[in-house]
């Protein structure tokens, strides 16, 4: 089989792979996000990253980002030991509720006063 032809087919079956994930998908406008978003630098291999991470890692990290309301609101920075810490006021009240509630495992809260 030649080059061409063998192109062809990949061309072919990748065709059918995408239109049966848009038929397939509830809102196939998802389908046009989800590419988007593939199209950053970097954001494929950060998304790997995230998901092997622990689950009370993922948790705690979407909490404090979704707690944050506003991305521009979040700062950070790496201490001396090599610590990365995140701040954001409004991620701040509700993460010092979550820890004080004890809805975090070992109840301990690192969170500034």
């Amino acid at each position: 089989m030649s080059d061409q032809a063998t192109n062809k087919d990949d061309e072919l079956d990748l065709a059918e792979v995408l239109r049966a994930l848009i038929v397939q998908t509830a809102d196939p406008s998802r389908v046009l996000e989800w590419h988007y978003w593939a199209q950053e630098p970097g954001i494929l291999e950060f998304v790997r990253i995230l998901l092997t991470a622990p689950s009370q890692v993922r948790g705690a990290l979407q909490t404090f980002l979704v707690a944050a309301e506003d991305p521009k609101s979040v700062s950070v920075f790496v201490d001396n030991s090599g610590t990365l810490n995140l701040f954001s006021p409004n991620a701040a009240k509700v993460m010092k509720t979550f820890f004080s509630e004890g809805h975090a495992r070992g109840g301990a809260s690192r969170l500034p006063s």
